[in-house]
This record gives structure tokens, C-alpha cells and sequence, in this order.
């Protein structure tokens, strides 16, 4: 899987991956499909209960008199589905994990429709959803909506693959911030209260979709090409400096990568006390949990800042890849997080040098190699039926071999082409969804090769081979493979990788490199003369 000294050669197996079938399971058929959504939502973070409407565009693509839709908490005060001519009866019925069936009379002919539901809810109190805290003596309102919690929020279309503008309206105390993903398009105060509505959002799934409210302060970033900020509850702003004056080189150096600029209209880095997570991506309103962005720059330790570095450029490396391109369902989720991870730490190595991120990818790369020896392993890429599923994905070998996997990547088609690629990929599918084989697609025009082919060996099937390599009498080289196993685990195995394999050599004064394709137990190559 990673690179192995042999004697006179240098060998790299270069790990690629490719693409399954969806899951079907609980996932919404598409015959109704949202084609944006407007919320608006009264809360008070002190008080447990919120107000909310939600007015989803809906466009019918077949006719039927149902649909089904998600919400996993909100009760309904009032529903109503109108065309431009007329207002349809509709009933809701609870399904299962958080889907409501909806029966409509009369039939629903194909067309345009709005759905405007209006509900009460409570906030959540454990990380989920849209949820309250108090941190001394304050209360504060954030979101958290990945994978599938906005549907404990709000109604909605909570799957990836639905990605449309939203606009948000909050209505909080005067004397809060309030803020989401896009920035502010006016605010009007009302006795102690205030409306702030945010200007429409480009297309985003629902689990991309942000809120903060509360006494919260804030510090400018300066150097960015758009509005820049760090949130903090109240009291905690004098801790932001150390994590400011790390984005904007590390924004430019991801803009230089990607070759487009920052695809949103601001950028806000918020911390969060008793965050669960390290940070989510959300666009324009990226969420931290506190204990890792705000630090004393007299007290921050070497391994804190690296740490910091490391995230924080990894969720904004996800402003592109993830974000701009969204993935079409979850089973790609390896790919989305194991790519802001290698994008991340390339980037983070490049602009902070001094950390050496790459030896922690090695380390991490071996944890996922010795996990992969394993008879119990898995396929790092599986089917999921439905987001609450994603748990059982979330391990080393969908992180850390879908980042070595990437690296691999690179190295066999160059750094220049695989940037090429990378960029053909976002400019083909910017502000809608992919999947792994449209990434594979465009890599593959990029260098001319079918890479998803090679790439499905290693995604779709468990384990990781082993490479052994010979010098024979005659010059050529001898490569082999087998599934490498932890000693103990023998056991015949027929499964066989194609591993684009760069191999080094030298006649003692000179040296060159080839790659060649592995595909078979044993093959032999001739080495051209150094």
C-alpha cells in the first residue's frame, strides 16, 4: 500500500479506487423534489421552544397524489400545498427515520408547486440539530446538521443530493448576533427583538446549511479577498488571533491549488464551546469546536498549532470539494472527507513547513494498512441505505487509506496532471452533485488512462496487497502480489489489484524512474538502461 525499500529499487504501490451502485433503503424517490426553500425561525436561546415556517419551491416530476419528505421533530401547526391555480387538501403521516409521507387530493400533475408548512419545535440540548447551551450564564443557539439532522430543525429534503439556494430569516433578541451562511441582506429591530434576514445561499444540501445566535463577539480577519471573521461566545474574543492570522495563507494557498477563487461571499470561523466535533464545513459559517481554534499565543504548544492548521485547512479545503461539488449520496463519504484530508495536510505542510504533517500521514497510513491485514476487515467503500447508517463508515480505513489512496494516486499521474484533473472535475460539476466515478472520469481525461478501473480494486474489495519485487539475471524486474495478512491470518485469497508501480533503478552512476501496471500475481518488466 505505501513505499517499500528494496534492494537497487524504490517501490511505491500507488493506490486507486472507483465507484458501487447507490444503497436504496429509506432514501426519497425523486418523483418531488425541492428547488429551493425559504425558513424563517423565532428563537431565544434561553428558551427551550422555537417558532418556525418553512416555504419549499417543490417541482412534481410524475404524477401521484403522495410524496415523502423529512422532518424528525417539528409539530405541524399548518400545511398547505398550492399550485399557481389552485390549493390542494394534503395529510402528513409519520413514516420511519424521520420521513413523512404526504397524500394529496387531487393527483398532482407535473409542474410547480410550494409546500408551506409552519411548526413548533425544541432545541435540542446534545450537539444535534439546531441546539441551546449556556456558557456562563449565556445562552447561545448553533447548528449541527450533518449527516442527517436538519431534519430535526425544519422540514426539508435532508439528502445530499438535493442541493438548492436557501434563505434564512431569524428573528432574536436585539442585542444578539445572529448568523448563517451567507451574509446579512437587512435587519429590522422591533422592540426588543429583531428580524435579520441572510441573502440567498448557492445551491447546498441541507446539511450544509448553518445558524448561530446569541451575545456573540467577533474579530476581523484581515487579508482575505472576501468579509472574514472569528465568532466567539462572549468573553472568549481575545483568544482568536492566533487562529486569524492563520486563514488567509492558507485560503490563498487553496485558491492557488484549486485555480478559482473562494467560492462564497464570506467567511466566518465560528467557536464552538462543547463542540463533539473537530469543525464542519459548513459554507461561509465554518463551525470549530473551541478547545481547538482559540488558543493563547503565549501558551499554544507546537502540537496545538499543528492541529489547528491541519483542521482548519482541511475544512476549507472542503469549500471546494464538498461544498462547491457536493457528493450524491453518502456512500462516497470516504471520498469527500479522505480528500479535505490529504488536500489539507498538502496545504498545511506547504504553508507551515515546520509542523512535518506528512509524518503523521505515514503513521496514520500504517494504522490503516494493519487494519486492512485484518481477516475482519471490510471494502472501504460500501453501500449505505440511509445517513443514520454513516457510523458504521466513519473508521481508519474510509480516512486514512482513502487519503493514502489519493496521495498513491497522485504520485502515479503526476502532481500536475492530478491538479489538472482536480480542476476539470470542479468546473464540470460546480454548484451540483458528483459522485467518486465523475472524480475518476475527469482524472482519467486529465491523464489520458483509464484510472477507474485500477481504482475499483482497491475501493471495492478489502485488504491491501503486497508487493514484492526481483532483480532476474537477464535485467528485468519481477514483480508479484498478494494480499498482505497480519501473521497468523493465512488463508488462500484470490483477490487481485492493479497497482500502477513506479519503480526506481540505477547502474551505479545514474539514475531513472518508470511506472508500470501490476495486474496479474507475476509479471515481469524490462528495465531500460539508466
Amino acid at each position: 500500500m505505501f513505499r517499500r525499500v528494496v534492494p537497487v529499487f524504490i517501490l511505491s504501490a500507488l493506490l486507486v479506487s472507483g465507484s458501487v451502485a447507490h444503497g436504496a433503503g429509506s432514501r426519497l424517490d425523486g418523483k418531488v423534489v425541492p428547488t429551493q426553500q425559504a425558513i424563517r425561525l423565532s428563537i431565544e436561546a434561553n428558551q427551550a421552544q422555537y417558532r418556525g415556517s418553512v416555504r419549499i419551491d417543490l417541482q412534481v416530476r410524475e404524477r401521484t397524489d403522495r410524496f415523502r419528505f423529512h422532518s424528525n421533530g417539528p409539530e405541524f401547526t399548518a400545511l398547505q400545498l398550492r399550485s399557481a391555480s389552485r390549493v390542494y387538501r394534503i395529510d402528513v403521516v409519520p413514516e420511519s427515520e424521520g420521513v413523512v409521507v404526504a397524500r394529496v387530493a387531487p393527483m398532482l400533475e407535473p409542474g410547480a408547486y410550494t409546500l408551506v408548512i409552519d411548526f413548533t419545535n425544541t432545541l435540542d440540548t446534545l450537539g444535534s440539530g439546531l441546539y441551546r447551551l449556556a456558557v456562563e450564564g449565556r445562552s447561545y443557539a448553533f447548528s449541527q446538521f450533518e449527516p442527517a439532522a436538519a431534519r430535526k430543525a425544519f422540514p426539508c429534503w435532508d439528502e445530499p443530493e438535493f442541493k438548492i439556494p436557501w434563505q434564512l430569516t431569524l428573528i432574536v433578541p436585539r442585542d444578539h448576533l445572529a448568523l448563517s451562511n451567507t451574509p446579512i441582506e437587512r435587519e429590522n429591530e422591533f422592540g426588543d427583538q429583531k428580524t435579520v434576514v441572510f441573502k440567498q445561499s448557492p445551491p447546498m444540501p441541507s446539511y450544509l446549511v448553518a445558524l448561530a445566535a446569541g451575545p456573540l463577539e467577533t474579530v476581523e480577519i484581515p487579508g482575505l479577498t472576501v468579509p472574514g471573521r472569528i465568532v466567539t461566545v462572549a468573553g472568549r474574543s481575545g483568544l482568536a488571533s492566533t487562529a486569524a492570522a492563520r486563514v488567509p495563507s492558507l485560503l490563498k494557498s487553496l485558491e492557488d491549488y484549486f485555480g478559482q477563487p473562494y467560492p462564497y461571499e464570506k467567511l466566518d470561523i465560528i467557536a464552538v464551546p462543547e463542540f463533539p466535533y473537530g469543525a464542519m464545513e459548513n459554507p461561509g459559517a465554518i463551525t470549530f469546536a473551541d478547545r481547538i481554534l482559540l488558543a493563547d499565543p503565549a501558551e499554544a504548544t507546537p502540537p496545538r498549532l499543528r492541529a489547528l492548521t491541519e483542521i482548519m485547512a482541511h475544512e476549507i479545503a472542503h469549500m471546494w470539494f464538498g461544498n462547491l461539488v457536493t457528493i450524491r449520496w453518502w456512500d462516497d463519504l470516504w471520498l469527500k472527507e479522505s480528500f479535505a484530508s490529504w488536500m489539507g495536510d498538502k496545504i498545511a505542510d506547504q504553508v507551515h513547513p515546520e509542523f512535518n504533517t506528512g509524518r503523521g500521514d505515514v503513521a496514520a497510513a500504517n494504522q490503516a494498512m494493519r487494519l486492512d491485514a485484518l481477516a475482519s476487515t471490510h471494502a472501504m467503500r460500501r453501500p449505505v441505505a440511509a445517513a443514520e447508517d454513516l457510523g458504521r463508515l466513519a473508521d481508519d480505513l474510509a480516512y486514512d487509506k482513502g487519503q493514502s489512496v489519493l496521495g498513491m494516486f497522485e504520485q502515479w499521474l503526476s502532481p500536475g496532471v492530478f491538479q489538472a484533473g482536480i480542476s476539470r472535475y470542479l468546473q464540470k460539476h460546480e454548484w451540483r452533485n458528483a459522485s467518486a466515478s465523475d472524480l475518476w472520469r475527469a482524472l482519467g481525461e486529465a491523464a489520458g488512462t483509464d484510472v477507474g478501473r485500477s481504482m475499483s480494486t482497491f475501493l471495492d474489495q478489502p485488504g491491501v496487497p503486497l508487493v514484492t519485487c526481483q532483480l532476474l539475471a537477464d535485467g528485468r524486474v519481477q514483480l508479484n502480489q498478494k494480499r498482505y495478512r497480519e501473521h497468523g491470518h493465512a488463508g488462500v485469497d484470490r483477490a487481485r489489484w492493479s497497482i500502477p508501480v513506479a519503480l526506481r533503478y540505477s547502474d551505479g552512476n545514474t539514475t531513472g524512474q518508470m511506472t508500470v501496471l501490476l495486474t496479474e500475481p507475476m509479471q515481469t518488466f524490462a528495465v531500460p538502461t539508466a
